[in-house]
């Protein structure tokens, strides 16, 4: 409901008007020249955060890299550690058909001394005589000089044939040693790379760790910021409102003065009669009073409405209760349903001077990456559900200040 009075106002009291805005614009400048220079503060800020998340997010594709190295190096390490304990596998089998053959040859080696002992102490040479004189024939004679050749041949074969497998295993088992001690080199540069790759790891972690700290850090300074730069809206806000009271005192005042005058003087024309009349419920041409009126109805909303709604909430929220994050939200739709604002979520959003973390960024950061999940239930319970509060104000509340609803640290109205 609105309550619109009018009086046409004089040269006298178009200039009262003019001195008293005068008068709100230098009680305004002291506020104004500080708020540009904490906005600076935060616009530094801001941009150094932009700085701190690009070189957080190069530093974590830095990590993902260096892991995948690491990876890398552990599955060649451990491929090393397979080739050597193979090696290791075969050096062993080796000793044993090493220390088999040494036995071997060593065994025909043993019977063949036996049997040139046995020949020389018994006569080896008139044996082997009297062995081919014996024979019947010359066939039986030739095959049995072959047999005392094939004796011999064999003796002599076997053992060459002990020793050369006992020397290729020989040969063979140094190879594989040799296999070994190359493997060993490679597995002790893989451990040393794998070490170096850690580090970097290691290395990489903290800066992130660090550069998480130091945004941390920022956004907290930043949100200092963004509350003295709300503080200072506040206060130029309440020196605007006094100073247009102000104002609209003295130029009503001047109004009836003149109104008043007037009146007497057609009273004097006119005998003491007067048909003039005034209303006394206006007040000087351009100033209108306003009786707020709110509506607790839904309103139909896009998924891209309710994000926004939800990052509003989270900026000028997160850390009040459900009942104050409702309440943020529901000045919000308020306005959407008043005509003084526009009918949109963003118009009302974007609208200047109205949201400080609109002005300063930090909305556009958390309605990027998402608002947190009590932030967006309430969001979504006032679009559902309608309004909880009927207010379409609301600041950080002061000590001892009234006139409002008071949700923990803000006061609605």
């Amino acid at each position: 409901m609105n309550y619109l009075l009018k009086i046409k106002i004089k040269p006298v009291l178009a200039s009262v008007l003019c001195i008293a805005l005068i008068v709100t614009g230098i009680m305004q400048s002291p506020v104004m020249s500080y708020a540009v220079s904490t906005q600076e503060k935060l616009d530094q800020t801001n941009e150094r955060l932009d700085e701190l998340r690009k070189n957080q997010s190069e530093l974590n594709s830095d990590l993902a890299d260096l892991n995948d190295k690491l990876d890398s190096a552990s599955t060649s390490l451990t491929d090393i550690q397979s080739q050597i304990d193979e090696k290791e596998k075969e050096i062993t089998q080796l000793e044993k058909d090493i220390e088999t053959a040494l036995k071997f040859e060593q065994e025909q080696y043993d019977a063949m001394k036996l049997r040139i002992k046995y020949m020389y102490e018994n006569g080896s040479s008139s044996t082997a005589i009297a062995l081919l004189l014996e024979s019947g024939d010359m066939e039986d004679f030739l095959t049995r000089a072959e047999y005392i050749s094939r004796i011999s041949d064999y003796d002599r074969h076997m053992l060459e044939e002990y020793h050369n497998n006992y020397t290729t295993l020989v040969e063979s088992r140094e190879k594989l040693k040799e296999d070994r001690e190359k493997l060993l080199a490679l597995e002790d540069n893989a451990k040393k790379q794998q070490d170096s790759i850690q580090q970097l790891v290691s290395d990489t972690q903290t800066k992130i760790d660090s550069s998480t700290d130091a945004i941390a850090e920022a956004e907290a300074l930043a949100l200092e910021y963004e509350k003295q730069i709300e503080a200072e809206i506040i206060a130029r806000q309440e020196a605007e409102r006094k100073a247009a009271e102000e104002a609209a005192r003295k130029a009503a005042e001047e109004a009836a003065r003149k109104a008043a005058e007037e009146a007497a003087k057609n009273n004097r024309n006119n005998g003491g009669n007067s048909n003039t009349t005034v209303d006394t419920a206006t007040i000087p041409d351009g100033m209108t009073l306003i009786q707020q009126q709110t509506s607790g109805t839904t309103i139909n909303y896009t998924d891209n409405d309710l994000a926004m709604l939800a990052a509003i909430v989270e900026c000028e929220a997160a850390n009040q209760p459900y009942e104050g994050k409702t309440a943020v939200a529901s000045v919000v739709i308020n306005r959407m349903n008043n005509p003084r604002w526009p009918g949109t979520m963003s118009e009302v959003l974007y609208q200047p001077y109205q949201f400080t973390p609109v002005r300063s960024g930090r909305f556009a950061i958390v309605l990027a990456r998402g608002a947190n999940a009590a932030c967006t239930q309430a969001a979504l319970d006032v679009l559902n559900n309608g309004v909880t509060i009927n207010a379409v104000f609301f600041h950080v509340v002061r000590p001892g200040e009234t006139g409002g609803t008071v949700i923990a640290d803000h006061i609605f109205f």
